[in-house]
């Protein structure tokens, strides 16, 4: 008895698209019973992107896809991009960026590694690549545009280091102050009978004085309040 081949349509697979939104190719074969020339040869005629991510194994219709500023489209931790391939995503994401872009920059935009095709962009001057620091940034190969991008990055982190020493000051400041105010007072307090961190929390809180549970068994730890405590009470007892 001749089985005769079943005859797949281009509709059916547009049909399972729109359904879907986004489908692995081997999800598509097992659903209309095709192989992988069948597949692509049916999608042809339409306007369809592969994943730039996992393997460019999915699929999705062109009409599905809403691309942000960055020309991506993500799906479930699925990238599609506007530009094509990996090494075109890559000059036109550093081409538009502002300051350059980081291997782990591209790694969260992509959901993927992609070490390899900026290696190959390298090499054939499609972009640059510029140490800083212990980051390998990359940069557009258009010098006019390069320029302006090394120089924004510069200032970035110039400005992030003058905001982490302005913070560590803050910190250290706030520190100090709290210790200022508040350490007679909690050592006070502490060699009150079976006094705890929890109870003086309470006894702050409740006179408008508040202070955090964290900082307060800082500065007990810090300044041995419990110990001396201990040594105190010996002493009293002797």
């Amino acid at each position: 008895m001749n089985m005769t081949p079943t005859k797949i349509h281009t509709d059916e697979i547009v049909s399972l698209l729109k359904e879907n939104k986004v489908l692995r190719t081997d999800e598509i074969m097992k659903m209309i019973g095709c192989a992988p020339r069948t597949l692509y040869q049916k999608l042809s005629p339409c306007d369809y992107r592969s994943s730039i991510n996992k393997g460019r194994r999915f699929f999705t219709l062109e009409e599905t896809i809403e691309f942000n500023t960055n020309g991506l489209w993500e799906y479930e931790g699925i990238v599609f991009s506007k530009w094509g391939g990996v090494k075109e995503t890559i000059i036109r994401l550093v081409s538009s960026s502002k300051m350059g872009l980081t291997p782990t920059q591209f790694h969260e935009l992509l959901k993927t590694t992609i070490t390899p095709q900026l290696i190959e962009c390298v090499k054939q001057k499609k972009v640059i690549r510029v140490r800083f620091g212990r980051n390998q940034v990359y940069f557009s190969a258009d010098n006019s545009i390069a320029e302006k991008q090394i120089e924004r990055r510069k200032k970035h982190l110039l400005s992030q280091k003058i905001d982490v020493k302005r913070r560590k000051k803050m910190e250290e400041k706030t520190s100090f102050e709290i210790e200022n105010v508040h350490f007679g007072f909690l050592a006070q307090l502490l060699f009150q009978d079976a006094i705890t961190a929890e109870d003086i929390y309470l006894i702050l809180d409740g006179m408008g004085k508040p202070l955090e549970r964290r900082e307060i068994k800082e500065i007990i730890i810090r300044h041995d309040l419990d110990i001396k405590k201990t040594r105190l009470e010996l002493m009293f007892k002797k």
